[in-house]
This record gives C-alpha cells, sequence and structure tokens, in this order.
C-alpha cells in the first residue's frame, strides 16, 4: 500500500513523491468554493496590508461637508456623521484585525513551544511508583 503522500507514475513502478503545499493546492482546487473562500480571504488581507496606497482618503480625517452621504462613485459606502469615509474605515479597521489574529497566533505559538519543550524535558507523562 502507498502513502497518502505517494502516487504512481504511469510509466513507472517508482512512487512520485509530492510536496505538502502540491498536494493542498490539489484538494483546494477540486473544491471551487474552499478555492472562492480563500480568494476573498486573500483579497481582504492583501487590501489591509495596502490600505495607505489603495485608500484616497484618511481614515480618521473630518469632513464636516460631506457628513451621512449616501452610498455614491466618491464614497462607495458613503460617510458616517462626521463626513469620514465609511469604506477607508472598514479596510483600515482590518490592518488592526490582522495584527491582533497575528499577535495572539504569535503568543499562542511562543507559549505552546515553551511548554512543550518543558514538557517533554521533564517527561511530561505521568509515572506510576
Amino acid at each position: 500500500m502507498a502513502s497518502s503522500t505517494l502516487e504512481y507514475a504511469s510509466t513507472d513502478a517508482a512512487p512520485v513523491r509530492r510536496s505538502a503545499a502540491a498536494l493542498l493546492w490539489r484538494r483546494l482546487s477540486r473544491n471551487v468554493m474552499s478555492l472562492v473562500a480563500f480568494g476573498v480571504i486573500a483579497a481582504v488581507a492583501l487590501a489591509a496590508a495596502a490600505a495607505p496606497v489603495i485608500m484616497p482618503y484618511d481614515p480618521d480625517a473630518p469632513d464636516a461637508d460631506h457628513a451621512l452621504e449616501a452610498p455614491s462613485h466618491r464614497h462607495w459606502l458613503g460617510t458616517d456623521l462626521y463626513g469620514r469615509d465609511q469604506l477607508t474605515r472598514i479596510v483600515y479597521a482590518g490592518r488592526v484585525d490582522l495584527l491582533v489574529a497575528l499577535a495572539a497566533t504569535a503568543i499562542a505559538l511562543s507559549l505552546g513551544t515553551v511548554l512543550g519543550a518543558v514538557s517533554g524535558y521533564r517527561g511530561g507523562g505521568s509515572t506510576s511508583s
């Protein structure tokens, strides 16, 4: 029996090794909804990362002349009570959300690594005497 990471070529009997990334891409490309979801998440992350470059307005600068405007070609999601562009504020908020998620993941990874190393060093299993 072959492992799940091995595939046999049509002419050779020797197994062909595939990388984990290639196998992941193969599984994702078979499921259209997963591919669409990945695309949306990637687009949101890229927009948040490039917010200062792609957003034309300052997210915190008030503009009383354009307060509470409805969505238009100039402000796609309209403006708030202080005249700030809503789309710009949402994209900039995405930057903060991504930073919080990355920080939480880094903290969990660090604590898990330290606790796992200490547990492995000290013999984390129970001992019966």
